[in-house]
């Protein structure tokens, strides 16, 4: 049986780019675990509380409540219905034909484009995980072994490794693996099943947008398995709440299926971490795209998300506009209406 595994990437040479993937792939052979590590297959559907699949989707993926689900009718795109559990208040995206999927074993274009695309992509990178850096630093040591659950082309790994961490990262897309290795020189692995050993950090940014619901747990679980007592679990997902959604609706970039088919708000998602002896310590919202408003349809980048062409544009328009969103971001973050939710758990 094909089991669906979703990938995604650190991607973003602009802030607020939005750029997404994920596959199916046949799971792969997983050897023995370490001693004090359970068995779980890397990415493999199983049953929740001895619940069969088929029965288990009858209720919530998440709160696992057998609750009404209110439609979202404003946000259906593409042949894609939107329901939303009352209980919880996930959004799952459910697609017209029951067999469509997304497949992305190509996927990473974008990545391997100009050498200005590159460098801006790892600045950024750098730029946007100092938090982590510190956090990890000062928690587990300049040596600790971190995770990176959807690596992309490979950008973050390699940024941890120059800060003298330990890192491994999981990629499904040969495009981007092969990337990862003769560009960066990093190499990256294809499932959960070739690594060893658990680790201080899991680090998964823009990933859970991508997975589909019925294997929420099972994905959780996994990646629970390899980060020791006492790790931090840490990323990053779209605000289903978000003002930016409240606003577009479908013409936002984020409302993507079937590619995005999973949409969390902070009760939803602490709800799901929570679930799987993760503990919250930290969990809110942050930023507010130009991507909705900006940009001539969902996936073509506006000129806010490019180099300014002049001088005169960088300093007239493109400054003030971009200081003008991370203003409102900012303040969005208080009412947790923010685009992003922010995520820090620890395993306990």
């Amino acid at each position: 049986m094909d089991t669906p595994l979703r990938r995604n990437t650190h991607h973003h040479a602009v802030p607020g780019a939005v750029h997404s993937r994920w596959q199916r792939r046949r799971p792969v052979p997983t050897p023995p675990p370490p001693p004090g590590v359970p068995h779980v297959p890397a990415i493999e559907i199983v049953p929740v509380d001895n619940m069969p699949v088929a029965k288990y989707l009858a209720s919530c993926p998440v709160c696992r409540v057998k609750t009404s689900h209110e439609a979202l009718a404003r946000l259906a795109v593409d042949g894609h219905s939107f329901s939303r559990c009352t209980s919880c208040g996930l959004v799952i995206a459910r697609p017209g034909d029951v067999n469509e999927h997304a497949d992305y074993s190509g996927y990473g274009e974008y990545l391997v484009g100009s050498l200005t695309t590159q460098q801006d992509t790892l600045r950024y990178t750098q730029r946007s995980s100092r938090d982590f850096v510190r956090y990890v630093r000062t928690g587990y040591g300049t040596r600790a072994r971190i995770l990176d659950f959807g690596a992309g082309g490979g950008f973050f790994v390699k940024a941890m490794r120059d800060a003298g961490f330990v890192v491994d990262g999981v990629e499904i897309s040969d495009k981007l693996i092969e990337y990862s290795q003769t560009t960066l020189g990093v190499r990256l692995h294809r499932g959960l099943g070739e690594l060893e050993g658990t680790y201080d950090a899991v680090h998964i940014a823009q990933v859970l947008e991508h997975v589909p619901p019925d294997t929420l747990h099972a994905l959780l679980q996994a990646l629970v398995h390899r980060l020791r007592i006492g790790g931090v679990f840490w990323g990053s997902t779209p605000n289903i709440e978000s003002l930016n959604i409240h606003l577009s609706g479908k013409r936002d970039p984020v409302i993507a299926p079937p590619e995005h088919c999973t949409y969390f708000s902070c009760t939803s998602l602490d709800r799901f971490l929570s679930g799987h002896g993760l503990a919250k310590q930290r969990l809110f919202t942050s930023g507010m795209s130009s991507n909705s408003f900006l940009r001539r349809d969902r996936f073509t980048p506006s000129f806010l998300e490019k180099r300014p062409a002049t001088s005169a544009q960088k300093w007239l328009l493109t400054y003030p506009l971009r200081g003008a969103f991370k203003s409102a971001g900012w303040t969005l973050s208080f009412t947790h209406s923010g685009y992003q939710i922010h995520f820090r758990y620890l395993r306990v």
